[in-house]
């Protein structure tokens, strides 16, 4: 008899080493990155960009309380290089500033996304050209799509082509998922446009999925390859321009995002769409990093049921779980960290940057805030 129960338990840690496998990579927490905010600054970022300057690194930032100003922090003094203010209106207008490309200091893209508009600007806040973002008609058919750039969707340049994210103006489930316009391709030389991406199979014929789980995150790689993640999808997928073809790359391994669910119908309901965006999983993003030639996903777990109806009724619930996924490029899961928050700490996934020193996600600290700073806390990954 004791026998069989040694021969049992030998076979079971087989089997659960089999079906688990350890990674062979660690993530690691590592130091906090403390940044100045100015007096009119919030602490809430709309757009990051990275930007290299003769081997020094800085960050350019959008946020969301101030709609018409840019600024440059220097990563390595860790204090505030520029301000860069544009009108509102007048020559050098540009309306509300939604989105950004800094290409150099007299190369600096600025889009308006209600404006349908796109500038050439510099760092004395100069307009030097303007760009529509919208057909000749001014009409928005199935193909036509709205500029929307996010930290998780930035804007990228290939020579003289700039690849900005979008949303589709009609609602994608009306046409049953199967219009492009998740990113515009603009050609700067010809001032002319055209749309890209659309979306996979598994959102067809599957429900509604509102827009908060229809907004992919969109990554640029060393090959000029766009890696797409959906947020209702393990699957990670690729497109490049030339051909415009969404092909899947890879499944990396998923432990923990399971419960993702559709709505059974479209609905304009505010209360129902924000129920299910709050209780159900999704793949929040990925991020290349060009120094170490991986990608960096971000998986949510829903918030529990008492701190939905918290949240929906304007109060804070308990943090959700989240992961921070390191994958390869054959997109193979080779570490995972788990970003719970805790009595010290949480953080908001939806502000991160990549530079030379590591992954940077902002940090919510429990104690000992400082209202005048914002706080990151730096991850690095090595071999187990």
């Amino acid at each position: 008899m004791k026998k069989i129960i040694w021969i049992l338990l030998i076979v079971s840690t087989f089997s659960c080493s089999k079906t688990k496998e350890r990674l062979p990579f660690k993530i690691l927490k590592e130091d906090v990155l403390k940044l100045p905010l100015d007096m009119d600054m919030f602490e809430y970022w709309r757009n990051i960009q990275v930007i290299q300057n003769e081997g020094n690194d800085f960050i350019a930032i959008t946020h969301f309380r101030n709609d018409h100003t840019l600024y440059i922090y220097d990563l390595n003094n860790k204090k505030l290089h520029k301000k860069i203010t544009y009108n509102l209106e007048g020559p050098n207008g540009i309306g509300k500033l939604f989105g950004f490309y800094y290409h150099n200091k007299d190369s600096i893209f600025i889009t308006n996304r209600l404006g349908h508009k796109m500038f050439l600007t510099n760092e004395n806040a100069e307009v030097i050209n303007s760009y529509n973002l919208i057909g000749e008609e001014g009409r928005a058919d199935t193909e036509s799509g709205i500029s929307w750039v996010h930290t998780k969707s930035p804007i990228t340049k290939i020579g003289d082509l700039l690849y900005i994210p979008s949303l589709p103006y009609k609602d994608p489930y009306k046409y049953n998922y199967t219009n492009n316009g998740l990113l515009m391709e603009y050609d700067l030389d010809k001032k002319q446009f055209k749309y890209l991406l659309g979306y996979p199979d598994i959102y067809k014929n599957n429900g509604y999925w509102s827009k908060y789980k229809s907004v992919p995150s969109i990554t640029k790689n060393k090959k000029n390859e766009f890696i797409t993640n959906y947020p209702i999808s393990e699957n990670i997928y690729e497109m490049t321009p030339e051909n415009n073809k969404l092909t899947l790359v890879g499944i990396p391994q998923n432990e923990f995002i399971d419960n993702i669910k559709p709505l059974n119908n479209i609905t304009t309901d505010e209360s129902l769409i924000t129920q299910n965006k709050l209780g159900t999983d999704e793949f929040y993003s990925i991020h290349y990093d060009l120094y170490r030639n991986v990608y960096y996903q971000i998986a949510r777990k829903a918030y529990d049921k008492e701190s939905i109806k918290k949240i929906i009724n304007g109060g804070k619930g308990t943090a959700q779980n989240q992961y921070l996924r390191v994958i390869n490029d054959q997109f193979e899961l080779i570490a995972e960290y788990a970003l719970h928050g805790n009595d010290q700490e949480s953080y908001s996934t939806s502000m991160i940057f990549i530079s030379k020193d590591g992954l940077y996600i902002k940090l919510i600290p429990k104690n000992n805030k400082n209202e005048d700073e914002i706080q990151f806390r730096r991850f690095t990954f090595t071999h187990n």
